[in-house]
């Protein structure tokens, strides 16, 4: 891939520098073979004022400075390139230089595929939070700038022909090595459509214009057979069961099964030939496990060209208060194995279902917590269990505006989770049971 390495360089450093960070050359950077700004060991600059001799007169020596800028080495800034084309999709591609210079490691040698360049060039100029400011630096005619002292000036210069080739012309990077030969990656804009063409081993010394004329021909190829089709279909889902779950209307049916709708756009636009179609795939949780709440993930739309997945919809839970309130798990937490138990958890979980009863089915499911205590009952994997907990701490406030107006939801639910904290710390609250008794006695007598 050669100098093409540098768009990575150069997105990396925008994504994680400082504020108008100030950058040290090494001995390494200062040893660099040509081309080179020729930076000096311990010569001070602007990381930004690299990024342009980095991005425009394409030298070796200003990509190491950044690299070591950034992440300390040359090493650890070919982890953080490996990681983010990782992150991008890009599984045949392996850094290892911030300069693309022919080398190798334990990982493999330094190479990608022209798929994956174009990948790292859609994502340095339309997705990363960057772009705008990598298209400015790439697109720039002339640079000059200074050390920090003052005491060198230095000027880059565009060597970027096609963005005088054609109308549109975005960005683009050039690259060559012995071994890789000429490369490119450009982009340009046409109308609303954007194409990316990323050429490797474009010929070798003698052929240095092979890539600008395949590079007009691939263009001109894209704007001539490619335009946006609408490949978003309506498919029918099945409703989703859900295990351990409880309907509001029908509070003794234990079998629930609940819609689900494709939500987001309907609308996705793809660039294709008048021969190419998009396949769309259907992927379905076979069941949830209660509780389900509104938007969680049940499934998602596919849409795959020649394989490859370019776009996909997922479809969560429709709205449902049976969602909210269902399954055992909400006061079934102390059921212990117990079958009668799990049976009364769900009796508990009915009259939450019911605004006009939820105080008191709040009492009643904390009678039965401190009388499993009285009886000896160890309670205290209830507080271990992590996620139970993060759950149950997102339900109280829930339920909390759910049934904000029920009188004696507020004291019911700070006494339940007072309980739960004092068990969770390990304290000894036999001393507390009998008054958390007499409470839940008064509340199902009253």
């Amino acid at each position: 891939m050669a100098s093409t390495t540098k768009i990575m360089t150069c997105i990396l450093a925008l994504e994680n520098r400082q504020e108008d960070q100030i950058v040290t050359a090494s001995a390494n950077a200062a040893g660099q073979p040509k081309v080179r700004l020729g930076v000096r060991d311990q010569e001070q600059f602007y990381l930004k004022d690299l990024l342009y001799s980095l991005m425009l007169e394409s030298h070796n020596d200003s990509a190491v400075v950044i690299a070591e800028g950034i992440a300390g080495t040359t090493e650890e800034f070919a982890k953080l390139m490996n990681q983010k084309a990782q992150e991008l999709g890009c599984n045949d591609t392996h850094f290892v230089t911030p300069n693309g210079l022919d080398a190798s490691d334990e990982g493999g040698v330094h190479s990608t595929t022209a798929r994956d360049l174009a990948v790292i060039m859609r994502y340095c100029i339309t997705q990363s939070p960057c772009s705008e400011e990598f298209l400015e630096i790439t697109r720039t005619k002339s640079y000059q700038f200074a050390n920090m002292d003052g005491s060198r000036n230095f000027s880059c210069n565009n060597h970027n022909a096609f963005l005088d080739m054609m109308e549109g012309a975005l960005s683009g990077k050039t690259g060559f090595t012995a071994d890789a030969g000429y490369c490119y990656v450009g982009a340009l804009k046409r109308d609303d459509r954007t194409f990316i063409v990323a050429l490797l081993a474009c010929g070798w010394p003698n052929n240095k214009g092979y890539k600008w004329t395949d590079t007009r021909k691939l263009m001109e190829y894209g704007i001539a057979n490619y335009e946006y089709r609408n490949v978003w279909e309506d498919v029918e889902l099945p409703e989703m069961e859900v295990d351990g779950g409880i309907e509001e209307k029908d509070p003794y049916e234990c079998e629930i099964r609940i819609p689900l709708s494709v939500k987001g756009k309907e609308e996705i636009p793809v660039l294709l030939r008048a021969d190419e179609a998009c396949e769309v795939q259907t992927e379905v949780e076979e069941s949830l496990t209660a509780p389900v709440r509104k938007g969680d993930a049940a499934g998602r739309v596919r849409y795959l060209l020649n394989g490859e997945e370019i776009a996909f919809m997922s479809f969560p839970t429709s709205d449902g208060k049976s969602q909210l309130c269902g399954g055992v798990w909400g006061f079934g937490i102390f059921d212990n194995g117990d079958q009668a138990r799990i049976d009364a958890s769900k009796q508990f979980i009915k009259y939450m279902c019911d605004s006009e009863k939820t105080a008191d089915a709040v009492r009643t499911a904390s009678f039965f917590a401190v009388r499993d205590t009285a009886e000896g009952t160890d309670l205290t994997h209830i507080w271990d269990d992590e996620p139970l907990m993060a759950e149950y701490t997102k339900l109280l406030p829930m339920l909390g505006e759910y049934y904000e107006d029920v009188p004696g939801w507020a004291q019911a639910r700070t006494s339940w989770w007072n309980m739960l904290q004092k068990i969770g710390a390990g304290e000894d609250i036999a001393s507390t049971v009998s008054t958390y008794m007499t409470e839940a006695n008064t509340a199902a007598a009253g």
